[in-house]
């Protein structure tokens, strides 16, 4: 009967400890993505392309130009695939943009021409954004 009760135990403890490995560890992060470089998310079949960084010029209704920053980024998850560097969202994951560097040397951290990125899990999904 003891080798009973000891087969049972083990055989609990190993379905427990399969569950928990087959669940998301997924928790907010940061992740750096340099220049032609693709990083996968943690936690998530996430991958992040940052095709490069850099200033471009924009007007608005004709008026004056002005210069703005940006990144051209790629979010795959999945089989799902988006661009931008404006908030993004797949289902109740929120991607954005934490920071940019544009120009081609390190500045405050950051490699020339990467972005730091903010990838966040909501409580529930979001309709709104990209």
């Amino acid at each position: 009967m003891n080798l009973i009760k000891t087969v049972t135990v083990l055989s609990s403890f190993l379905l427990v400890m399969q569950s928990c490995e087959s669940q998301n560890d997924f928790s907010d992060t940061l992740v750096v993505v340099k220049k032609g470089e693709t990083v996968k998310v943690k936690g998530l079949d996430l991958k992040i392309t940052n095709s490069g960084c850099g200033r471009q010029w924009k007007s608005s209704n004709g008026g004056e130009s002005y210069e703005v920053p940006y990144c051209e980024l790629k979010y795959v998850l999945g089989d799902s695939t988006k661009y931008g560097d404006d908030p993004v969202y797949f289902d109740n994951i929120e991607i954005k943009v934490d920071q940019m560097n544009v120009w081609n040397k390190e500045e405050e951290g950051l490699p020339g021409g990467a972005c730091r990125i903010s990838v966040k899990k909501k409580a529930k999904r979001v309709t709104t954004g990209k």
